[in-house]
């Protein structure tokens, strides 16, 4: 059961952004913002694989959610 919401909460995570790269390309524009959400879907990709094998996953989602948050609402 904990595997499949963990699974869910990544597959939610990788449509969340998803939709914001769409936005940006359908937006014409490749530039920082876009490089950036490309840069925190990678290494928070890596970093919530390393913490489910440390079993600290929750922790992880939290941190990583605050992240995107702040990403919509600043840039």
């Amino acid at each position: 059961m904990k595997k499949i919401k963990n699974n869910i909460l990544s597959i939610v995570l990788w449509i969340v952004y998803g939709v914001l790269l769409i936005k940006q390309v359908v937006g014409h524009c490749i530039n920082q913002q876009s490089i950036l959400y490309f840069t925190v879907l990678y290494f928070g990709t890596v970093l919530i694989k390393y913490f489910q094998s440390k079993k600290l996953d929750w922790l992880m989602y939290g941190i990583f959610v605050i992240v995107l948050i702040v990403l919509l609402v600043f840039f």
